[in-house]
């Protein structure tokens, strides 16, 4: 199936993963050869990270990236969200952290960050 097709332009997506899912969001844009509206890694981190910038395509530079992490994470330490930021910033992806004091879970506060994050993003395309 198309989504394009149904209606839904690849502008207006957004994948977010929690923990394994936000490593699997960042491995998923970076091979990409097309942007989407955004992606929220939560919590995450990249495993190997020369083979993340190896693997890195150029047409999916254009997705925004909001990263979120607890700043009391010890499941995953949230310095790899900031080693996130610098890959991507690298890489030329447009990134912010957003860091909250909690430990390895989405907590309610980052639901505001995420709606700040999508209606940004859809008001200038």
């Amino acid at each position: 199936m198309d989504i394009n097709k149904n209606g839904f332009p690849k502008s207006k997506i957004f994948l977010l993963g929690f923990s394994q899912g936000a490593c699997l969001a960042m491995e998923f844009i970076i091979r990409q050869k097309f942007s989407i509206g955004g992606i929220i890694p939560i919590a995450g981190f990249i495993g190997k990270k020369d083979e993340f910038k190896n693997s890195i395509v150029d047409g999916s530079k254009n997705t925004p990236v909001l990263l979120i992490h607890g700043s009391k994470d010890e499941m995953v330490l949230p310095v790899e969200s900031k080693i996130a930021l610098k890959l991507l910033s690298d890489a030329g992806y447009k990134v912010k952290l957003e860091t909250l004091s909690v430990g390895h879970k989405i907590p309610l506060q980052a639901k505001s960050l995420i709606k700040i994050f999508i209606n940004k993003v859809n008001l200038k395309r």
